[in-house]
C-alpha cells in the first residue's frame, strides 16, 4: 500500500538565498580629525583581504574588522583609519583555530591586538578575526571556555595592574566563551558592565560617561539559551563613544558626519515571526495543519486549521484539527531516537565513535563487509554507508535487520531510515526495557508528557489522523497503522509535544549543555541551516501513500530563543521553508 514512506530532506544545508541584509551594526567612535572608513560587506575572506590591500595601498591601516553569515557564505566589513606614522602598520589573520592565532600573538611579541571577532558558523566552529598594531603594549591575552573560568582570570589580572581592553564573546559547545585582551594601566579607573537589554545598556553607558569613563569595547551576542546581551568595557579619561546598533544604510550614513577612528561590530537583527500569518499563508491549499511555537524553553503560541478527517463519508466522523490533534511525526521522529541514543551512549560513558554491532548480539551476529566497524556516530549522521533502505515496516523486526546486515558497506553519504532502525536495536536489546520504554522514562515523563499526547501506537482507523493530497481531493484519506520501525519514523504526537522535547533540549533537561550543543553542532540526527538571523537545526518527515497523499512534518529549533513544530496531513513543497519563512518573517 505504502511506497517510499520517506526522503531525504529537501531542504539541504544553506541551500536557500537569504535576501536583504538584517544584520545590525553598532561601533565605537574616538574622536579625531579626518572622517571615518569603512568598507562595504564583502563576502569571502580573500576578497576581503583584497579591499584591505586596496586600503592599505592608499595609506589607511585597518582598525577594526568583524564576520557574519549570509547562507553559506562569511561577509566581511573592516574599518580603516589614515596612517599618520610610518611605524603604525596592520597586521591581521582569520583562522578557524584559536591555536592558530596564539601562535601568531607568541611570534609577535611587540604587537597590539586592537580588534577581535569571534563569531560561529556551522559543524560548532569559530571564525576568529584579530587585527594588530605595530605598537609596543605589553598585552596579556587570556581565553576562558565560560565566565564561571573567565572570572579568576579576570581578577587576577586586575589585582596585577592590568585593565581589559578588548573583549571577544561567543558560543561555545553550549557555553558563552570569553577572550580578554588586558594591559599595564594600574592607575585609571575601570569598569565592565553586561546589560540585558539595549536600553540598560544606555543608562549604564550615560552614567559611566557622566562619570568620566569612555567605552573601549563593546560586545553584543546572543547567548546559548538566546538571550541577547550588552557587554560594555569603560576606562576612565578614555574618549570612546558608542554609536548604536542600526542597520547598514544608517551606520554608514553616520560615520559620514563623523570625525575619528571607528571600531565596528556586526550582530544578526532580532526577528519578529510571524507565525499564524505566515503559516495560514502558505498552508491555504492542504487539508489541515496544527503548530506550535516556543521561546527560550516555553509554549507561547498555537493553532491549528482544516480537518484531521475530511468530510469524505468513507473518513467519518469528519473531524477538525484541534491542539490535541494526534499525527504521525514521520521521520521527526529521528531525533528523539538520536537524543535516546546519546543518553545511552552518556550513561554508559561510550565515545560516539563507538561501533554499534558488539549491541545487537545475541539477536545479530553476522555482519557484511565493513559493516563491524560502523560506529554510532556514522548511523546518527547517517554516513553508515549502507545501502540505503527507507522501509517503515515489516513482518519481522530481526530476520529484517539480519538480511540488511549481512549486506556491505557500500557508500559515505546516504539517507537511509535503517541508520535509526538500527539504534532502535540497540536500546531494545541494553536498556532494561526497550527503546519505547526508553524514550518514555527518559524523555517524555521528564517533560510532562504521556501517551494522550505522544505515543508508539497508532490510533484506531476511525480516529486516527489520515492522510491527503491537498484541501480539494475528495478522495478518502489513507490511514497508517503502527510503524514497525519505530526508532526511524513511527512516533505518534501532538505538535505541541514536539514543541516540548524543543524546549527540553533548550533547556537541557533531556541532555547536558555540552552534549546538546554537540548533537547540533555535529549534525547528531538533524540537519544545520545558515538563516537570517544565525544558524538553524532542523529535521523534516514525510509519509507517502501509493494513492498520492501525504504527511509532511517539520521542526526548526531557531536562533534567539525561539522553535517551531509543524504537522500538515497533505501535500507541502517544502515544510522546513515554509517555516523559515514564518520566522524571518
Amino acid at each position: 500500500m505504502f511506497d517510499h514512506p520517506h526522503q531525504r530532506p529537501a531542504l539541504a544545508e544553506g541551500s536557500l538565498t537569504v535576501p536583504g541584509d538584517t544584520q545590525l551594526y553598532y561601533g565605537i567612535l574616538n574622536p579625531g580629525t579626518a572622517q571615518p572608513m569603512i568598507s562595504s560587506p564583502v563576502k569571502g575572506w580573500q576578497q576581503f583581504v583584497t579591499i584591505v590591500d586596496s586600503y592599505m595601498q592608499q595609506g589607511n591601516v585597518l582598525v577594526s574588522a568583524d564576520e557574519y553569515l549570509d547562507g553559506d557564505d562569511s561577509v566581511f566589513v573592516g574599518t580603516f583609519m589614515q596612517q599618520t606614522n610610518v611605524s603604525a602598520v596592520t597586521m591581521f589573520e582569520r583562522s578557524l583555530d584559536w591555536k592558530d592565532i596564539q601562535q601568531t600573538i607568541n611570534r609577535n611579541p611587540y604587537a597590539r591586538i586592537i580588534s577581535i571577532s569571534a563569531r560561529p558558523l556551522a559543524q560548532g566552529l569559530t571564525s576568529f578575526v584579530v587585527v594588530w598594531l605595530d605598537s609596543t603594549s605589553g598585552q596579556t591575552v587570556v581565553t576562558a571556555p565560560s565566565y564561571a573560568a573567565f572570572e579568576p582570570l579576570y581578577q587576577a589580572q586586575l589585582n596585577n595592574g592590568n585593565r581589559l581592553v578588548v573583549l571577544a564573546v561567543y558560543n561555545s559547545k553550549g557555553n558563552t566563551a570569553f577572550i580578554g585582551v588586558f594591559e599595564p594601566n594600574p592607575t585609571r579607573g575601570y569598569a565592565i558592565a553586561l546589560a540585558p537589554t539595549w536600553a540598560v545598556f544606555e543608562n549604564i553607558y550615560a552614567s559611566a560617561q557622566a562619570d568620566g569613563n569612555g567605552l573601549v569595547d563593546l560586545q553584543i551576542f546572543d547567548d546559548p539559551t538566546g538571550q541577547r546581551w550588552y557587554d560594555g568595557v569603560f576606562l576612565q579619561g578614555s574618549s570612546g563613544t558608542v554609536i548604536a546598533p542600526c542597520d547598514w544604510t544608517t551606520f554608514s550614513t553616520i560615520l559620514q558626519s563623523l570625525k575619528g577612528v571607528v571600531s565596528v561590530g556586526v550582530v544578526p537583527g532580532l526577528p519578529q515571526p510571524t507565525w499564524s500569518t505566515s503559516l495560514s499563508a502558505a498552508l491555504s491549499n492542504v487539508q489541515g495543519y496544527s503548530w506550535a511555537a516556543g521561546y527560550k524553553g516555553s509554549v507561547v503560541q498555537s493553532g491549528q486549521a482544516g480537518d484531521t478527517r475530511s468530510a469524505n463519508p468513507a473518513d467519518s466522523p469528519q473531524t477538525a484539527w484541534s491542539a490535541g490533534s494526534l499525527c504521525n511525526i514521520a521521520s521527526v521522529t529521528k531525533p528523539i531516537t538520536a537524543i535516546a541514543t546519546l543518553q545511552w551512549l552518556n550513561s554508559k560513558n561510550l565515545s560516539l565513535d563507538t561501533t554499534f554491532s558488539q549491541y545487537l548480539a545475541p539477536q545479530i551476529q553476522v555482519f557484511g563487509p565493513g559493516v563491524a566497524n560502523v560506529t554510532f556516530r556514522q548511523l546518527l549522521q547517517m554516513r553508515s554507508g549502507l545501502e540505503q533502505d527507507n522501509n517503515l515496516y515489516t513482518s519481522d523486526f530481526w530476520d529484517f535487520l539480519r538480511t540488511y546486515l549481512a549486506k556491505p558497506v557500500t557508500s559515505t553519504y546516504t539517507y537511509s531510515n535503517t541508520n535509526f532502525t538500527i539504534l532502535q536495536a540497540v536500546l531494545e536489546l541494553n536498556t532494561p526495557n526497550g527503546y519505547a520504554e526508553w524514550v518514555t522514562t527518559n524523555i517524555l515523563s521528564p517533560l510532562g508528557l504521556d501517551a494522550t499526547v505522544i505515543t508508539p501506537t497508532a490510533l484506531p482507523q476511525q480516529q486516527a489522523t489520515l492522510s491527503y493530497k491537498d484541501n480539494l481531493s475528495t478522495a478518502a484519506g489513507d490511514y497508517w497503522p503502527t510503524i514497525t520501525f519505530l526508532g526511524a519514523g513511527g512516533w505518534i504526537a501532538t505538535a505541541t509535544a514536539i514543541l516540548q522535547i524543543l524546549n527540553g533540549l533548550r533547556t537541557y533537561k533531556l541532555l547536558p549543555a555540552s552534549l546538546t550543543a554537540q548533537m547540533f553542532d555535529e549534525s547528531l540526527g538533524v540537519y544545520t541551516f545558515s538563516g537570517q538571523y544565525g544558524l538553524y537545526y532542523y529535521h523534516d518527515g514525510g509519509l507517502d501513500a501509493l494513492s498520492g497523499t501525504r504527511m509532511r512534518t517539520g521542526f526548526v529549533h531557531f536562533s534567539n530563543g525561539f522553535d517551531l513544530a509543524l504537522l500538515v496531513n497533505s501535500a507541502v513543497p517544502d515544510v522546513i521553508k515554509t517555516m523559515i519563512d514564518a520566522f524571518q518573517g
